[in-house]
């Protein structure tokens, strides 16, 4: 699932690129780290949007209310594990099929991309290159479509979502 506002940011990181090469790396480091950082606050977004629509779908309102308020204690990392553990909670055939579907190439650089994250975060110093993000974005945002799809598995929603989807 490509995210349209990290798309963005990649493309303009390209375009200031060149200045902030002729700039030093400081620029460069900044760049990266904005880059990271916000490439996770939208994948942490994307998730949420997506248990939150799955919550629609439950035709008891309190009941739906209760699980869409107990998101926010639950859902603590982004990482694989998690997600599949965030499954897990809804039913364990969700987690296989998540599990099943994320290979371990889409894991390293989902891995890569959210132990870069927390390094910047933290104030550690950042070793990727805008490159290699955009190339760990291109290989990680795939982890939301499974997400997505093993949440929404054997419901319409699944397939009108993903036909379109990038």
């Amino acid at each position: 699932m490509r995210i349209p506002r990290v798309d963005e940011a990649l493309s303009r990181c390209k375009q200031v690129r060149s200045a902030a090469i002729s700039t030093g790396l400081e620029v460069q480091d900044l760049l990266a780290r904005a880059l990271l950082v916000l490439i996770y606050a939208e994948f942490e977004r994307v998730i949420r949007s997506v248990i939150l629509k799955r919550c629609e779908e439950i035709p008891d309102a309190a009941v739906s209310q209760f699980v869409v308020s107990c998101v926010e204690n639950v859902f603590r990392s982004l990482g694989i594990g998690a997600l599949g553990g965030l499954l897990g909670r809804f039913d364990d055939e969700s987690r296989r099929e998540f599990q099943n579907r994320v290979d371990q190439n889409t894991t390293n650089m989902y891995d890569s991309l959210m132990r870069n994250r927390n390094a910047a975060a933290h104030g550690e110093g950042v070793s990727p290159t805008l490159e290699e993000i955009e190339g760990y974005y291109l290989h990680a945002h795939v982890v939301l479509d499974h997400f997505r799809e093993a949440l929404f598995r054997g419901t319409p929603i699944v397939r009108e979502e993903t036909n379109g989807a990038a």
